[in-house]
């Protein structure tokens, strides 16, 4: 039996985990594991989706899940990433050494570059493919939600760390919304909070019956902007991708997002080639998939899902140089708003990144935070100025709608 202390209140409770079970690549999830409580409410927590995600291994990577038990219940469902960085992700500008003089600046010069060489592993707890709460689930009250989380995620990094490599940092992620339950408990384990860029929420009016009705009740200036952009992306050749399309079109797809990747500051995820093709496969009509066309030449995509909350953006690709003339990334926006218009879905979650330019459409922003800690001393130590150094870019926030 697994301990595990839980705060119920004033007082506290014991929990005995019977058990806590982690599947690894290759390992078929039962349909009975899955908890009740996930069912309907998290795509990402079915069975079908985790076995899925258990046979493909679409991270560069490895990818797993775990389910705790209570009373020989499934209690708490948990999806876990393990991937490696440069250690020189966790190195501030303009690095460990900051010196003017001329040996100062040759130390500096060669513990970046050690730091550059060298691979840090880190286990992501939750859904490191995508944006939002949906990569964990328990089924007790949030009071005790976090305590049991936390329980879990420790005994699935021991069940982890054992096969090793072992890990140097864990990241739970992520916390939409503002929750003193969850930091009470993660900051008592020792880890950090790590803020990130707001989710961009637009919530979907049901009177838009379609893009111009949206269109209708914005200011005049946020109004000549959405027919100004529009009227650069008219040369634009919009379809949707099935399956067999993605099947064909994989490696241009492929470089599109690369290319959005590599424009990308910091980044933890890298995706297998094939990835849409395969999501696609198996989330069937929960996920879609739109290619840009000019001139017989695909110049982008976007991808997203239909969740019970409504339509949550994903990933997209872009040929850069096709931007700035036909407003591509801004078109896709209003695109992904025509979407969930059209499907008559209550919000489109824009995610995060470029927050000012989404609350140009109307979207307001959502907190979310990232618990992390380090392994060891020197992990620790590094850590700080990294933490420190990691603040969400800040921004004007819009409102284009008339009162």
């Amino acid at each position: 039996m697994k301990h595990c202390r839980v705060l119920g209140g004033k007082k506290s409770r014991e929990i005995l985990f019977d058990n806590v079970e982690v599947f690894f690549k290759e390992d078929a999830i039962p349909e009975k594991v899955i908890p009740r409580f996930v069912s309907g409410s998290n795509p990402f927590l079915s069975s079908a989706f985790l076995n899925w995600l258990l046979k493909f291994q679409p991270l560069e990577g490895k990818s797993g899940v775990s389910v705790a038990y209570l009373k020989g219940i499934p209690v708490s469902a948990l999806m876990f990433s393990q991937v490696e960085v440069p250690l020189s992700e966790f190195i501030p500008e303009p690095g460990p050494v900051a010196s003017e003089s001329r040996l100062g600046k040759w130390l500096g010069k060669k513990m970046n570059a050690r730091a550059a060489a060298t691979r840090a592993r880190i286990t992501i707890f939750g859904n490191a493919l995508h944006a939002g709460s949906w990569g964990w689930q328990v089924s007790l009250e949030k009071a005790e939600s976090a305590e049991l989380l936390s329980a879990h995620i420790r005994e699935t990094a021991e069940k982890i760390d054992a096969q090793k490599p072992s890990s140097h940092f864990y990241i739970v992620k992520d916390f939409v919304g503002t929750d003193d339950y969850y930091s009470e408990v993660f900051e008592r384990d020792k880890y950090r909070k790590l803020p990130t860029e707001p989710k961009m929420i637009l919530e979907v009016d049901p009177t838009w019956e379609n893009i111009s009705g949206y269109e209708m009740v914005l200011k005049k200036k946020y109004r000549k902007r959405f027919r100004d952009i529009r009227k650069r992306g008219v040369s634009l050749e919009v379809f949707e991708l099935g399956e067999e399309d993605l099947k064909i079109m994989e490696t241009e797809i492929h470089a599109l997002f690369e290319a959005v990747q590599n424009a990308s500051s910091f980044n933890l995820v890298h995706i297998k080639k094939g990835y849409f093709r395969e999501l696609k496969k198996i989330m069937k009509e929960e996920f879609s998939v739109f290619g840009y066309r000019m001139n017989h030449k695909l110049v982008g995509f976007r991808s997203g899902f239909y969740t019970p909350a409504g339509l949550e953006t994903h990933f997209i690709g872009l040929d850069y140089s096709f931007n700035r003339e036909f407003e591509l990334y801004q078109n896709m926006l209003y695109d992904y708003l025509e979407e969930g218009i059209r499907k008559k879905v209550k919000q489109v979650d824009f995610g995060r990144t470029a927050s000012e330019i989404k609350s140009n459409l109307g979207a307001i922003p959502l907190p979310v935070l990232n618990y992390v800690r380090a392994t060891d001393t020197i992990g620790n130590k590094l850590l700080k100025p990294f933490v420190k150094a990691f603040k969400p870019e800040a921004f004007t926030l819009r409102n284009p709608f008339s009162e």
